[in-house]
């Protein structure tokens, strides 16, 4: 996953790429998410417990395989549909 780093994260129109534009997919919207968790863990891990980090990196990876299962039940639909 790619990591977004940056003091304006998650502000509305940054060129960071977490800007909440309606003109985004589902799936880009969970890629997104993913990346956040993923650097917010990364942000975390230095002084919170090990565990809670573990469950956000695992967040990610989750989010993540999710983004892929809707990108590809969506490209599934767009070939029988």
């Amino acid at each position: 996953m790619n990591n977004i780093s940056g003091t304006n994260a998650g502000s509305p129109g940054q060129p960071d790429g977490t800007d909440l534009s309606e003109t985004e997919t589902p799936v880009q919207k969970l890629r997104r998410a993913a990346r956040l968790t993923e650097t917010a863990a990364y942000e975390l891990a230095g002084y919170q417990p090990g565990e809670l980090v573990a469950q956000l990196i695992l967040m990610a990876a989750a989010l993540e395989r999710l983004s892929q299962a809707v990108e590809k039940s969506d490209a599934g639909d767009a070939v029988t549909g």
